[in-house]
């Protein structure tokens, strides 16, 4: 079982990896559904299915500044030494809920 230093930076890692290659925000939902950059670049298309355009504006929303932002965040946990505390904070809790997600894993 990882600790929750190596599940932050796996999310981390992650993040960081797919926002690499990504195309460079903010990006926005054109008029077909497709999400495009700022300069009207289509990143991806989006088929509305059964959730109308909202898969679509979610994805616009996470866009790899958000990717790199949230890397940064993760990383600035990595050194919290949990084995001081007798109860786990609140707020790291919280942090390892959202690598956790990243990584598509649970506790």
């Amino acid at each position: 079982m990882p600790t929750p230093a190596e599940e932050l930076r796996q999310a981390a890692d992650k993040l960081r990896t797919h926002a690499e290659g990504a195309a460079e925000g903010p990006w926005t939902v054109d008029g077909w559904g497709c999400i495009a950059t700022a300069r009207s670049e289509e990143v991806a298309e989006v088929w509305p299915l059964n959730n109308g355009d909202h898969n679509a504006h979610y994805i616009a929303v996470m866009h790899l500044g958000v990717g790199a932002a949230l890397a940064k965040w993760l990383d600035s946990w990595v050194g919290v030494d949990i084995d001081e505390y007798a109860v786990m904070p609140e707020d790291l809790t919280h942090v390892l809920a959202v690598a956790r997600a990243i990584n598509g894993t649970t506790k």
